[in-house]
């Protein structure tokens, strides 16, 4: 979850019901769930259906960084846990409102590992509401992307699983 200074107020809203969606979701089907939020620097919750509490899910809907925007740092560390056997088979679903850029020899790198592993990227562009929003940067290493401003947080969630399978 991008949580930079342009993602407050309804946009952070909007990226934390998406989470919370895809982690209930996910937590159904008794598989771990980790969310790593970021700005200029990262932070994780990984939560398991057996870890799972009311305190969890408040800490990561109040949760918010502000600050700068690092896209590289998240991605290097979903790519870590991705490695462990809990999250095997497991995608990635970055959401952000697109404010930054990437390395290209990040991007080049990232793009063969996710190829390679058969990881798939799925972006949320959090397009709704005010601010700047771009998904210049997210095109190039996600395989497809929803827009808030397309859909309701719920079908977002339901869509995202969907194109996971």
């Amino acid at each position: 979850i991008d949580e930079s200074g342009s993602t407050s107020g309804g946009k952070n809203e909007w990226a934390k019901a998406i989470t919370i969606a895809l982690m209930d979701i996910t937590m159904r089907n008794k598989q771990d769930f980790a969310v790593i939020h970021f700005s200029t620097d990262i932070d994780i919750n990984e939560v398991s259906a057996k870890n799972l509490d009311t305190d969890t899910i408040i800490r990561i809907a109040e949760h918010f960084m502000g600050g700068g925007t690092n896209f590289e740092k998240p991605l290097e560390k979903a790519y870590e846990l991705l490695q462990q056997d809990k999250y095997k088979g497991a995608d990635i679903v970055f959401i952000t409102d697109g404010e930054c850029g990437v390395r290209e020899e990040f991007l080049k790198a990232f793009n063969e590992m996710k190829k390679k592993k058969k990881i798939k990227v799925i972006g949320v562009l959090l397009d709704k509401g005010e601010g700047n929003v771009s998904d210049y940067t997210l095109k190039r290493f996600t395989d497809k992307i929803f827009k808030t401003s397309e859909m309701a947080e719920d079908n977002i969630a339901i869509s995202i699983i969907k194109s996971a399978v």
